[in-house]
């Protein structure tokens, strides 16, 4: 529901993160083949999609509360997955990240249904 209202896919900040995102799994396969360099893959592809994601909510020319709880969560699940892959952080850390998306998804499911109430309110008057 986030990812089908978003307008990500329309720009080409989308195919940017799906580079990124490629290279992180080159780099988590090369962190379960325990290879060289596998750690640098991974911190440089989610420091890029981080770059990204976090460009593009700044060029974004309305922003909505929507748009702020979904850059609060990409930064805090990216982070987090990082923390975790680099034994940064403990794997309870990520408990930070779903409650940050289970709030997103809250506040999305909330908005479509005020929306929804209103379309309502307005066929029938």
């Amino acid at each position: 529901m986030l990812l089908y209202n978003g307008t990500i896919f329309k720009t080409a900040y989308f195919l940017v993160i799906i580079f990124w995102f490629c290279i992180a799994v080159i780099g988590v396969v090369f962190k379960f083949m325990h290879w060289p360099a596998a750690n640098l893959l991974v911190l440089v592809s989610v420091l890029g999609i981080l770059l990204t994601y976090t460009v593009r909510f700044f060029k974004k020319q309305e922003k909505q509360r929507l748009d702020v709880l979904k850059l609060l969560w990409v930064i805090t699940f990216l982070l987090g997955a990082l923390g975790v892959i680099l034994k940064w952080f403990p794997r309870e850390f990520m408990h930070v990240s779903t409650l940050v998306f289970w709030l997103t998804l809250t506040d999305q499911i909330i908005m479509i249904s005020q929306k929804n109430a209103q379309r309502r309110q307005k066929s029938s008057d």
